[in-house]
């Protein structure tokens, strides 16, 4: 049985690390997305070009992969079950949220940014990663295999399936 299993071809796959890399990559876009809709549909006719916004954004969405690098949501588990992902993202974005509110405060620089632009990155943001995460799960579960018995304990599989076929 364990030669017939190492006589098959191996079939394509994709890296959990690559998977994780391209999940993470198009988690920063999303929330640079949703930080530059509210730049340009309120700040920039509001006040015109405002170049520290770009920066606040960059910054902001590199500490919120790197938070959520922490709370391990890039996990191959994490990417097929959504509901604790997004709960642990959303946890994470509000955490980030809260450090940037303080910063903020301690610095005396609230009257840096506005307000309303904070307020509608923060709820774009979280949204976007929710819609992005359960969406992804969809995709992950079609990527896992069907069988059950294609990743590393496949020769686990294949022996307890010879030791049952030998009872």
């Amino acid at each position: 049985m364990l030669k017939a299993l190492a006589a098959e071809p191996a079939k394509a796959g994709y890296s959990t690390v690559v998977l994780s890399g391209l999940v993470s990559a198009g988690e920063w876009i999303a929330l640079a997305a949703a930080g530059l809709v509210p730049y340009y549909g309120y700040i920039e006719p509001q006040i015109g070009p405002q170049p520290l916004y770009f920066a606040v954004i960059a910054l902001g969405a590199s500490c919120a992969i790197i938070v959520f690098q922490s709370l391990r949501v890039y996990s191959t588990q994490a990417l097929r079950h959504p509901l604790n992902a997004v709960l642990r993202l959303l946890g994470g974005w509000i955490m980030l949220f809260l450090a940037v509110f303080a910063v903020m405060f301690f610095l005396k620089a609230d009257h840096a940014l506005s307000r309303v632009w904070i307020a509608a990155w923060f709820a774009l943001g979280g949204l976007f990663l929710a819609i992005i995460r359960i969406g992804l799960s969809r995709f992950v579960a079609k990527l896992a295999p069907r069988d059950g018995c294609r990743s590393a304990s496949s020769i686990v599989c294949a022996a307890s399936s010879e030791s049952a076929a030998r009872r």
